[in-house]
């Protein structure tokens, strides 16, 4: 099993403005290359991870890149997956009160993620690169875009993921109780 890592310096400008009829409510930036806190929990949730969609024969070690693309108060971390890349996925630091669909109970006026997700996959791509589908079998090695490119071509999924305590302070989330945020500063 190869493990699938992102290059070690990805950081480089990211064009993050919505497209023309996109109604942005909420505020988007690129982390700063010397932000201590996202620098902290890139070196502590991008590191190897081994995970399988169906049976763990299938297993893949891949390394989850953070992305730079910080959706309003970034205290929330979202994993993204693909149809084709799953189950590798990318980390995005979201805005702690949208609701992204889980069995919870936001508040009336929270946020729908679905309304978000377009725009943060066009950001990842700006990031990351425009992939094919991978991890197919019959595809040689140099036949597919190396992760983390990612193909936006098709359906894509996403669930909250804990944000570690290692790095930093964390407070249950306000709507999800099973996974942690960070702490408000």
């Amino acid at each position: 099993m190869s493990e699938r890592q992102p290059p070690d310096d990805l950081w480089h400008p990211i064009d993050i403005e919505p497209p023309e009829n996109f109604e942005l409510e909420i505020a988007v930036r690129q982390a700063a290359r010397d932000d201590e806190r996202h620098n902290a929990l890139r070196r502590i949730v991008s590191v190897p991870t081994e995970a399988y969609l169906w049976v763990p024969e299938d297993a893949i070690t891949f390394t989850p890149p953070l992305s730079d693309v910080i959706y309003g108060d970034g205290r929330a971390l979202l994993s993204l997956t693909t149809t084709f890349d799953r189950p590798a996925f990318w980390l995005i630091r979201i805005d702690s009160r949208w609701d992204v669909g889980q069995p919870s109970y936001p508040s009336e006026d929270a946020p729908d993620i679905r309304e978000y997700t377009d725009y943060m996959m066009s950001n990842l791509v700006a990031e990351f690169g425009e992939g094919e589908p991978g991890w197919y079998d019959h595809q040689e090695e140099g036949e597919r875009e190396p992760y983390p490119a990612i193909w936006s071509g098709d359906g894509y999924s996403w669930r909250w993921h804990g944000w570690p305590a290692e790095a930093g302070p964390v407070e249950p989330h306000p709507y999800w109780r099973h996974t942690t945020i960070a702490a408000a500063q």
